[in-house]
Parts: structure tokens; sequence; C-alpha cells
């Protein structure tokens, strides 16, 4: 959870809320949760972070 903190900048309570969504590449093996950084990089690059979506008005 602490590397998906620091690669995404997100809260650990959005970073649930993303995971609970499968909006975020991660995996679980029994109770923990676990995330690749290479994975985590790609999805914030691509700009699938919520933060780095804007609203456009026509």
């Amino acid at each position: 959870m602490e590397l998906a903190q620091q690669v995404t900048r997100l809260s650990k309570a959005r970073l649930y809320n993303l995971v609970s969504a499968r909006a975020i590449p991660h995996s679980k093996r029994g109770n923990k949760l676990y995330f690749d950084r290479s994975e985590l990089l790609e999805w914030v690059a691509a700009g699938k972070r919520s933060e780095n979506k804007t609203v456009t008005s026509a």
C-alpha cells in the first residue's frame, strides 16, 4: 500500500476506493493487496487518476 501511495500520491482511503471499484491495477492474495510499480506508473501515465482528468464544458 505504501508503494501505491508513493507512486500515485493518493491517500490510503482513496486507493481503497479505487481498488473496490477495480479502477486501479492490483492483485489480492488472501487479505493482502499487492501493487506492481510498473503497472502503477503506466496507470498514472495513462491519465487514469481522477486528479489528472479535467472536465471540459461546451
